[in-house]
């Protein structure tokens, strides 16, 4: 059963954007010019360790959540949107689904004004922007498309609520459609709501 399921975006281990957060991460912590980066890791102090976490959470400012889980071939052998169109699930019934406003209030939280839909002179930029820092393989072509076929900004009163709409889709209402969807297509029971 789940309420608002996310499936976040989950890079390779070894994906470029991944590396950036290891190397950002591994520089904040004095470990940059190691011999043995991961050596020097695991010895350093938890302190320092935390303190350099929160450096790299302030570097992205335009991201929610920074450190989310990765696609490492042994423990996670696939990613969740894949592993659910396959049935790589158990096959128990399931209840799933979504509130109402899913997307509402994300990026208000966000410093980066450039990202922060909820700012006056948001535009369409900052709508992408928003959801490219949450979604680090999103392209402007991709969401050019989307917003032209499924959120033109005319069904909508302002670039904020056509940013929440657009998120709130992206993170979570699909997420439950798909996750019932495809227990349901791999004969389980499958209930949703919203």
């Amino acid at each position: 059963m789940g309420d608002s399921p996310s499936l976040s975006f989950m890079p390779a281990y070894n994906d470029s954007y991944i590396e950036g957060i290891f190397q950002q991460f591994a520089t904040f912590a004095g470990c940059e010019n190691a011999s043995d980066v991961m050596q020097c890791l695991r010895a350093a102090d938890g302190n320092v360790l935390a303190l350099a976490g929160s450096k790299v959470i302030a570097a992205r400012p335009a991201t929610l959540f920074t450190f989310a889980p990765v696609l490492d071939g042994t423990f996670l052998r696939e990613r969740p949107v894949e592993a659910f169109k396959n049935g790589h699930f158990a096959k128990v019934p399931v209840l799933f689904g979504s509130n109402t406003n899913e997307g509402a209030e994300w990026s208000a939280s966000l410093p980066d004004a450039s990202a922060n839909t909820s700012m006056f002179n948001a535009t369409e930029t900052t709508v992408y922007n928003f959801l490219q820092g949450q979604f680090a393989s999103l392209t402007r072509p991709s969401f050019d498309r989307a917003v032209a076929e499924h959120y033109p900004l005319s069904d909508f009163a302002n670039f904020s609520l056509q940013g929440q709409q657009m998120y709130g889709e992206m993170r979570y209402i699909c997420t439950a459609e798909l996750v019932s969807g495809a227990a349901f297509d791999h004969g389980s029971e499958a209930f949703q709501f919203q």
